[in-house]
């Protein structure tokens, strides 16, 4: 694996282990109780407008802590270098869905931007890991 995807495992990983950290219930109030707050009225604008309201119930707690959760273990994952590709694809998927929640939104191009970048990151360390691992097993 190239010293530019480790990199970016590496911190992509630690980003979405703080970003998970944040959304999670009890650790996100703990360590930064007026963020966690403010992302839980955030979080109920975005599940009206989310793709999977329509087939899938739950409220905008349950959204939160469920997508802190999936940032967090897969942050993990991704820093400890175990399923790297499969966790990195995850959290693209994670990121492509928020940019289109935003877009639904109307929010500003700067803020639909971030998501789109992070889903770019995330499958360029997601097909350069399975590449290498590929090679390695070649």
């Amino acid at each position: 694996m190239s010293k530019l995807t480790t990199s970016a495992r590496v911190v992509l990983g630690v980003l979405f282990i703080c970003a998970g950290a944040t959304l999670m219930p009890r650790l996100g109030l703990a360590l930064v109780p007026d963020t966690h707050k403010e992302l839980a009225r955030d979080f109920g604008k975005y599940l009206r407008v989310a793709p999977f309201r329509s087939f899938i119930k739950c409220t905008s707690v349950q959204y939160m802590s469920f997508i802190g959760y999936t940032e967090f273990i897969c942050g993990c994952l991704m820093l400890s270098n175990q399923l790297t590709g499969v966790a990195s694809f995850i959290l693209a998927g994670v990121m492509a869905m928020q940019s289109y929640i935003h877009y639904r939104l109307k929010d500003q191009t700067q803020i639909i931007a971030v998501p789109i970048v992070l889903c770019i990151l995330l499958l360029f360390v997601s097909l350069t890991n399975s590449r290498s691992r590929k090679e390695k097993s070649d």
